[in-house]
């Protein structure tokens, strides 16, 4: 995606994680703008183009905040709590958890695979000694594949 004359200036920074949040940026709205393109063209959906506008607006705020034009802390204060790395990773974070909605059934079955040993560790790690019963991972399997079998 071309730079728009809204993005924040690209600079070159040492922080690793200044550099992350600005790929990962750039790699949402690839796929915000891979989804908006696939929607339905015939009619526009309010609800699709009011999330779309939250998450450009998370992304631009991730951006910003990697880029150190907003919050603009001092360079103590950013130091000692953060500040930046907090605002720009929870405005990317927000971003991701949005996006989900703009995802049509394809591209959630693209991201499962991605996203299973996640939120399979998570699952793991909540239980008492790491096990769970085996009606509940049987239920949960369930509860995935019916989200995802074809009508």
């Amino acid at each position: 995606m071309a730079r728009t004359s809204t993005d924040p200036p690209v600079t070159k920074s040492k922080r690793v994680w200044v550099q992350n949040v600005l790929v990962n940026a750039q790699l949402l709205e690839a796929r915000l703008d891979a989804a908006v393109r696939r929607g339905d063209g015939d009619r526009p959906d309010l609800a699709a183009e009011e999330l779309e506008k939250a998450v450009r607006r998370l992304l631009y705020s991730a951006k910003r905040a990697a880029t150190r034009q907003d919050p603009v802390p001092g360079r103590v204060a950013n130091w000692w709590r953060g500040t930046l790395i907090e605002a720009a990773y929870q405005n990317l974070h927000a971003a991701e958890a949005l996006i989900v909605g703009t995802y049509d059934e394809d591209d959630v079955k693209a991201e499962l695979p991605r996203r299973w040993p996640e939120s399979r560790s998570r699952w793991t790690a909540t239980t008492h000694g790491g096990e769970r019963s085996t009606s509940s991972r049987s239920s949960l399997k369930c509860e995935i594949s019916s989200e995802l079998a074809p009508n």
